[in-house]
């Protein structure tokens, strides 16, 4: 997975893109793949644990609203994970794992209700 520049900005959208490649550095199809979004507390954010992507070279995860929620002091962070499995030039069957992290910025216009 490519890192992220971009910082996502409260109540905004995000959008995450992650390509498969096998040992060899070549695009492939996993044959099953989820991803899951994770606090600096390592703490699960929006019941976004292990969901089911459809299995592509190239997928896309658009996150927003509270998978987006900045807590001032607290929980600034998100850390995209992706885990899937492939068939490769080494084997069936084998492990994939990457992942991300950015930071959320507060809009200063934004107050809470």
């Amino acid at each position: 997975m490519a890192a992220l520049v971009e910082h996502a900005i409260e109540g905004s959208t995000y959008v995450v893109t992650s390509q498969f490649k096998d040992e060899a550095g070549t695009t492939v199809v996993p044959i099953s793949c989820s991803w899951s979004l994770r606090d600096n507390y390592k703490a699960i954010v929006n019941s976004r644990s292990a969901v089911a992507l459809t299995p592509a070279t190239t997928v896309t995860v658009i996150l927003s609203g509270a998978d987006l929620a900045y807590e001032p002091n607290a929980r600034t962070m998100r850390t995209f994970t992706v885990t899937g499995v492939y068939n490769g030039v080494y084997g069936n069957n084998l492990p994939l794992a990457g992942e991300c992290t950015f930071k959320i910025d507060p809009l200063v216009g934004v107050t809470d209700a």
